[in-house]
């Protein structure tokens, strides 16, 4: 389901209903075809969990030349793109 929100039409709604329309919101985010979003979240637990760190750190790390970008490395990229791509074009 599409959404059109304007800020002026959320900063006017009460606190229980803003709360419920970002609830709205987000399980329409989070609901991805086929599961591939949730499959893809897991997948990049996987790789925090492994590295012991977030997929933030890692990108900071990385930008800082702290860390190298080995196959691993970019499999984990992959799937934050992916991810983002899925998130941005739903």
């Amino acid at each position: 389901m599409a959404y059109d929100l304007k800020l002026a039409d959320y900063a006017a709604l009460n606190d229980e209903e803003a709360e419920e329309v970002l609830a709205e919101l987000e399980n329409a985010v989070m609901a991805p075809r086929n599961g591939q979003l949730a499959i893809m979240n897991a997948r990049i637990r996987d790789f925090e969990t492994r590295y012991e760190m977030s997929s933030a750190q890692m990108l900071e790390r990385l930008r800082a030349g702290a860390m190298k970008e080995t196959a691993e490395i970019v499999k984990w990229l992959n799937l934050l793109d992916a991810r983002e791509d899925r998130l941005r074009c739903g």
